[in-house]
């Protein structure tokens, strides 16, 4: 089968490196790491595991991070990721293959695959204090077990990522979708769950204003997830694209900003804070909101965040971007959490314990979120080039998911 794969190779990542500070198609043209090459389709690693026949499979800021080349040599990923990998984690498709141990699935069933490669598809038990909290994304055995180093599938070299016509996946990876739900609105849940199971894990209260930075698709998610879970509480989105803003305003937020230089003015205005202005750098906002959900990670948005925020309020990194130095004085100086946020697990909702997963299908099947509309350009696979254009050129493209297109 066709598929997307990543090589380590020094001169392809030297290449990549060096051109792409000038041409951005230099990290996925023929010379780069990135290949469009044919390698086995996969075979069960065990009688407890299904091959699915991919459907669509998101393009994840992640997935970018990766080609492009965004990390440092420090990252701690690393012993956490085996190469060659082929990408993609945020798959939907039908099940081709059960092996003889699987119980509730079968042949034709459509799910929807949780990507990560925790305790239970390493076949280690008993399970890790992570694993058994429901802490999924936060196993301790990302590295042990029956399978190479792989956080999730698509930065593991025996198990491929989504970014090919078939991926093999355990039994407890697979979320059967509801025969109300369509492909195209299940293949959202690993980015909506990203922003759900953040926001759950730290709620806001009734009336507080908590503050959605950048309206992508993370953030645009949490709005949706803000408005419908805890719809007592006031949102403000920021956002430097017309088409963002107007699909904000249209999940319901109830201030849609820019991120610009005006942004202290605006969340004083809204919050009833008072800006204070410093020598160099940002100002300060004395006030401010409860929360900040931080959809890209980066410096200046932490830095931003941290300064928007109250006295003891919560600054929650959901979107993950490359390190670097930022002014953290807020910190204690007006006594805010920082706190991360990594993929999902299991929340509690109405009373029940429940996968991320379960929550979002259940969500599509009672139609009380619509993220349809989240989608806005398909390719098929051998179109890789212009899909990472169309993902790298927001501006132009004006695009928000973009999917390969398997179906």
């Amino acid at each position: 089968m066709r598929a997307l794969r990543f090589d380590f190779s020094l001169p392809r990542l030297a290449y990549s490196k060096i051109l792409g500070t000038f041409y951005k198609g230099a990290y996925f043209d023929r010379f780069s790491a990135l290949r469009y090459v044919d390698i086995p389709e996969p075979e069960l690693p065990g009688e407890d595991w299904v091959k699915v026949r991919t459907a669509y499979c998101g393009i994840c800021a992640s997935d970018l991070h990766a080609i492009l080349l965004n990390g440092g040599m420090d990252n701690p990923t690393q012993p956490f990721i085996s190469f060659p990998m082929v990408l993609g984690h945020e798959i939907v498709g039908t099940v081709e293959e059960t092996g003889t141990k699987v119980e509730g699935l079968s042949k034709g069933d459509r799910v929807l695959v949780f990507a990560m490669l925790s305790c239970v598809p390493r076949g280690i038990e008993p399970l890790c204090p992570a694993c058994q909290a429901g802490d999924i994304a936060l196993c301790r055995n990302l590295a042990e077990g029956n399978l190479p180093p792989g956080l999730i599938m698509g930065t593991n070299n025996k198990i491929n990522g989504g970014f090919a016509p078939f991926v093999v996946a355990h039994r407890a990876q697979c979320f059967k979708i509801p025969q109300e739900v369509g492909f195209e609105e299940a293949v959202l849940g690993d980015p909506f769950c990203v922003s759900m199971h953040a926001i759950m894990q730290n709620p806001p209260n009734s009336g507080d204003r908590v503050l959605v930075y950048s309206i992508g698709t993370l953030g645009l998610s949490a709005i949706i997830a803000l408005r419908t879970l805890y719809p007592e509480c006031r949102v403000i989105a920021v956002g430097r694209h017309t088409f963002q803003k107007e699909l904000a305003e249209r999940y319901g937020a109830h201030e849609v900003i820019d991120p610009g230089s005006g942004i202290f003015e605006e969340v004083a205005r809204i919050t009833g804070g008072k800006v204070y202005k410093v020598r160099r750098g940002k100002p300060i906002l004395i006030g401010g909101v409860d929360i900040v959900y931080d959809c890209v990670g980066s410096a200046d948005t932490i830095e931003t965040g941290l300064r928007l925020t109250r006295e003891k309020g919560k600054v929650i990194l959901i979107g993950a971007d490359n390190p670097k130095r930022f002014e953290w004085t807020p910190i204690w100086l007006r006594d805010i959490t920082l706190k991360g946020s990594m993929a999902l697990g299991v929340n509690d909702y109405k009373g029940r314990k429940m996968h991320s997963f379960e929550i979002f299908l259940e969500l599509l099947r009672d139609k009380r979120i619509d993220v349809k509309s989240l989608i806005t350009h398909k390719y098929r696979l051998e179109q890789y080039r212009e899909a990472f254009r169309t993902c790298i050129n927001k501006k132009t493209s004006k695009s928000i998911k973009v999917l390969f297109d398997f179906s």
